[in-house]
């Protein structure tokens, strides 16, 4: 099952009591699994956005704050092999 994999990788194990509770959530409506895909559908054109934004640089203030659970670097190994792949599937982007 997707969220069974997607919970293994988390930083911190989720107890089960929370994992049964997003996935009833889910499955109670029929359009829930669906917009929670949405992000996923849309990742090339958001990987695109922020390509473009990255060649300005922001005019108001911003505050990151990261940890030692957080994604890091792993996220940008993540989105260059899934660019890889897409590529060698004969994607443009």
């Amino acid at each position: 099952m997707y969220f069974g994999f997607q919970f293994a990788k988390a930083a911190k194990a989720l107890p089960g009591y929370a994992v049964r509770y997003y996935i009833d959530a889910l499955a109670a409506d029929p359009g829930a699994l669906r917009g929670s895909f949405a992000a996923y559908r849309a990742l090339d054109t958001t990987l695109a956005q922020n390509e473009r934004r990255k060649t300005r640089r922001l005019t108001l203030p911003v505050l990151a704050i990261g940890g030692a659970e957080g994604i890091g670097e792993r996220g940008r190994e993540h989105n260059e092999a899934r660019r890889g792949r897409r590529a060698e599937r004969g994607h443009s982007r």
